[in-house]
């Protein structure tokens, strides 16, 4: 059960920050210097969450047998 709550609002989360990044959409080569240090922290506060997750993830799995 908890695993399709988890899989629905991943999804959800997922097309919602697609949306809306994707709404706004420039090429690389459009962006100003400033556009691209924030497209470039945004990206990488995005891999660092999806890194937090997987390690809450496996100890939350660990810890439940």
């Amino acid at each position: 059960m908890m695993y399709a709550l988890g899989m629905t609002v991943g999804l959800a989360v997922g097309f919602v920050t697609g949306y809306s990044v994707g709404k706004g959409y420039k090429p690389w080569s459009a962006l100003t210097p400033e556009e691209k240090r924030l497209k470039l922290f945004a990206i990488g506060l995005g891999v660092v969450m999806l890194i937090a997750g997987v390690i809450t993830f496996l100890a939350m799995k660990a810890k439940a047998g």
